[in-house]
């Protein structure tokens, strides 16, 4: 009896312990042992998001993976080409700069979309007591329009380009979303335009000591920019978004995206999509914008998808 209990005490140890060496090996075999994904800044919405799909893929595919800080999509296209990340969160307009080979850039990047992300929507930001009510009355004001090497600043590049309105008019500041929040807390500009989700953390950082306003995008406006821009769509910030807000404004925006190298492995491409689609509850705890990453907005995307996007997209039937 002593035997047989000593022998039952083994097998139930053997299983245990099998099953946590089991529970400690990768879920699917992956050609890449490691999934670098380029970000931005740490106070915005894409570290917050890159940051969520790196868990995911570290939880569910057993590589290694973190949510790298840099400047933000301009820099985020070189570091893919000098292979310091794998895949990054790019605006619209940076991606189709970067196929063209258009400034910033210097030569042609052979990028593909692997994922939709989340409207990036232009929000015109000032303290609640600012004289500031149109892009008019931003002459010989300090405005800051985002860091060096991001996409925020590109896409203002394309904004006032659209309107006309060159960067001479005032006092262009570039500064990434933490600096934006002590600069306008003291006030030293007087408005920020970032192109960031809504609700964006930063903004609602500044709500916790000061009101502020957004400023509307006037109709006329819009038309001029998405007349020359054409990834840039009509899009409404909810009141909600915002405790300062008294209405809801009116805006614009562009779908950001996750992207990849074309060289970057088809199988690699396909579990990162899979995964992140079936795992979009978790993720969309990280950050409210993740609703809007799911397989209806795939056609939202406007730049060529990856083969190993297209290969689950084709495995689930959807439309892209």
């Amino acid at each position: 009896m002593k035997k047989i209990f000593i022998c039952l005490i083994l097998t139930g140890t053997l299983i245990l312990l099998t099953g946590a060496g089991l529970a400690q090996q990768p879920k699917v075999s992956l050609p890449v042992s490691q999934i670098s994904i380029g970000t931005a800044g740490t106070a915005g919405t894409y570290y917050i998001v890159g940051a969520g799909i790196s868990k995911l893929l570290d939880k569910y595919l057993g590589v290694r993976s973190t949510a790298e800080v840099t400047s933000g999509a301009i820099e985020n296209i070189r570091l893919m080409e000098s292979k310091k990340v794998e895949i990054a969160l790019l605006t619209p307009e940076s991606a189709d700069l970067a196929l063209k080979g258009l400034k910033p850039f210097t030569q042609k990047y052979d990028l593909q979309a692997i994922l939709p992300l989340y409207p990036n929507v232009n929000q015109f930001l000032v303290l609640k007591d600012s004289t500031i009510k149109s892009f008019a009355d931003l002459k010989g004001k300090k405005v800051s329009l985002g860091s060096p090497g991001s996409g925020i600043l590109g896409s203002n590049q394309l904004l006032f380009d659209g309107l006309g309105m060159p960067f001479s008019e005032f006092k262009p500041q570039y500064l990434s979303f933490a600096e934006n929040a002590v600069a306008l807390r003291n006030g030293s500009i007087d408005a920020a335009i970032v192109l960031t989700a809504a609700p964006s953390p930063f903004i609602m950082n500044i709500e916790s000591t000061h009101s502020i306003r957004l400023i509307p995008i006037a109709d006329a406006e819009l038309k001029k920019v998405a007349g020359k821009y054409s990834y840039f769509i009509p899009y409404t910030i909810a009141k909600s978004s915002y405790k300062s807000l008294e209405a809801d404004i009116p805006s614009f925006a562009a779908w950001k995206l996750v992207a990849a190298k074309r060289e970057f492995p088809q199988e690699a491409v396909y579990h990162i999509v899979k995964t992140v689609f079936e795992h979009l509850d978790e993720l969309q705890k990280v950050h409210p914008t993740a609703k809007f990453i799911k397989p209806e907005n795939i056609g939202k995307v406007k730049i060529p998808y990856h083969a190993g996007a297209i290969q689950y997209f084709k495995e689930k039937g959807y439309k892209f």
